[in-house]
């Protein structure tokens, strides 16, 4: 059986879905990281603390 996790993936910076397909609630509650700090990019989405599937219910 496969974690929360794994069904939830990233689409795009900033967008995350489920594997069900729905669209998922992201919190962004973490401080960024050093290199965004300074206005840099470091292409992640670094203030991410939680995502949450409304659908299904997955979190991660």
């Amino acid at each position: 059986m496969e974690g929360d996790g794994e069904r939830l993936r990233q689409r795009g910076r900033g967008t995350w879905f489920d594997r069900c397909g729905e669209l998922a609630i992201t919190e962004h509650n973490n401080p960024k990281c050093d290199t965004c700090a300074r206005g840099g990019s470091c292409g992640l989405d670094c203030t991410v603390s939680r995502l949450l599937c409304p659908k299904c219910g997955a979190t991660a």
